[in-house]
């Protein structure tokens, strides 16, 4: 069990990392998550081992509760009002986290649920010095909704995306500590090492982030215990009418789990192409598993380390282009981790564009020629129509979600736009050095965050004077069109 394993592993880490640990080990995440059917809920026991990889000592820590959004009367739930209809599709239906114990040190401790949406829990600890490590335990209960959101309960299976306490980024002395902003991926973490049990009904299959170290049948129930090491996050998706597909490539085994699928062998093939062609591009995929899973979403695909989600609404082009963004996603968000919430351009244009380039890199480059022209006439037209009712309107990529005026101006600004700007690289620069500066960009920046000056720098590097066009790109003084 992940548990017994965690806990010989947070002994060992503790006694050799107590006053200085190694700059490669990450915090540590021990996860037992028990999913309870008939109730619709998760059971769940975390123990983290936090490392302070911070320059002061540090008095409280803060964890993200993402499924707060989904509970009744939130003051951010998850969807648009255009959305929700689709999203719940059998109505109305609330969800929610209940922190029900923390412990530090083996010790029963304080907590304060805050934040601006009851969507922090700050646990108090004495003054943790750089380096030193803490053991903390947390027992919670998520509710899960009826709904096609990243978590919730799907017609067809049961989505387990950010459904546990993450810690928050501690970030130019505070900590990080956004709501779930309905507009993009308000998400944003550390890359950390994870052990976790999923204990669910005999009759469910799991796709899930991670290695499979061992699953067996006991009394009716499917005890899973995955090793998912250096990732961003965790999720999974249970089904009971999943089918599988794989095939291997470059040492990594992809899988393709679906419920409903003609041709399951064609999203299979353009995983493994797009694992294969972006690892010659930007740098090796580093994990031993890419698994893609199917299922109800009232978006296109969500990315998840290793993992990504497909709505199983998607058919033709789109869901070819969805597989390839979302696994390009690997590299952008993933390996190279950003702030999602304050620079969401950074890894959506980069995946954007990687999508489209993924064409161009097999010897496509009619259908590179086309996603690129329908990029920049959807970005005109859209800025057209902005600028036409408001002449003043911000033009920058460098917004904060809550910044965008509506999920139209954000998808524009953040994909499209970003989209468009490494496609100008690559038309003045060529794919040779376009190339080896997000190879650097990448290699510099694999498990930590990266930031826009980063990939300025890097970008400017290899494609030489480029720093002030990239910046007009950024802060919006380019002309367009």
């Amino acid at each position: 069990m992940a548990l017994v394993v965690g806990a010989a592993l947070f002994a060992a880490l503790s006694a050799c990392n107590q006053n200085s640990a190694d700059t490669d080990t990450l915090s540590l995440y021990d996860l037992v998550v028990k999913f309870d059917e008939e109730a619709q809920t998760l059971t769940c026991r975390q123990e983290v081992l936090y490392i302070n990889r911070e320059d002061a000592d540090l008095t409280e820590l803060m964890f993200s509760l993402a499924p707060a959004a989904f509970r009744e009367g939130a003051q951010f739930p998850p969807f648009t009002p255009q959305e929700r209809s689709a999203a719940y599709y059998a109505g109305a239906s609330f969800g929610g986290i209940e922190i029900e114990a923390v412990g530090v040190e083996g010790f029963d401790a304080e907590f304060e649920i805050g934040g601006d949406d009851q969507n922090i829990l700050i646990v108090p600890v004495s003054a943790l010095a750089p380096n030193a490590t803490l053991n903390v335990k947390i027992d919670f209960c998520v509710k899960l909704p009826k709904c096609n959101g990243r978590m919730g309960i799907t017609p067809s299976a049961v989505n387990l995306g950010n459904f546990y306490p993450i810690l928050c980024v501690y970030e130019n002395g505070a900590y990080q500590t956004n709501p779930y902003y309905n507009f993009g991926d308000p998400f944003y973490s550390d890359a950390a090492d994870y052990l976790v049990t999923l204990d669910i009904p005999e009759k469910y299959i799991a796709a899930s982030s991670g290695t499979v170290e061992n699953s067996y049948v006991e009394n009716g129930r499917r005890i899973i215990e995955i090793n998912a090491a250096k990732c961003r996050d965790f999720a999974a998706v249970l089904s009971k009418n999943f089918k599988t597909v794989s095939d291997r490539v470059n040492g990594v085994d992809i899988n393709y789990y679906y419920v409903s699928d003609t041709n399951p062998q064609t999203v299979l093939s353009t995983a493994k192409s797009a694992i294969e062609v972006f690892s010659d591009a930007f740098g090796s995929y580093p994990y031993p598993v890419f698994n893609v899973a199917q299922t109800g979403l009232n978006s296109s695909g969500m990315e998840y380390s290793n993992l990504v989600f497909i709505s199983s609404a998607l058919f033709g082009a789109a869901k070819e282009e969805t597989v390839i963004h979302e696994t390009a996603h690997q590299w952008w968000y993933g390996v190279v981790g950003c702030n999602q919430i304050a620079n969401a351009w950074l890894d959506e244009g980069l995946a954007e564009f990687s999508t489209a380039y993924y064409f161009r890199l097999t010897g496509d480059s009619a259908r590179y020629s086309k996603i690129i022209g329908e990029t920049l006439s959807g970005y005109v037209t859209f800025y057209d129509f902005i600028k036409a009712s408001n002449p003043s309107a911000p033009s920058g990529m460098n917004r904060a979600l809550n910044e965008f005026s509506s999920q139209g101006e954000y998808v524009v600004m953040s994909y499209y736009k970003g989209a468009l700007m490494f496609d100008t690289l690559l038309e003045m620069y060529g794919e040779k050095k376009l190339n080896r500066a997000l190879s650097a960009y990448f290699d510099q920046n694999s498990f930590a965050i990266a930031n826009p000056d980063l990939l300025v720098q890097n970008i400017n590097r290899y494609c030489k004077g480029s720093e002030n066009l990239v910046k007009s790109w950024i802060d919006g003084t380019v002309i367009i069109g």
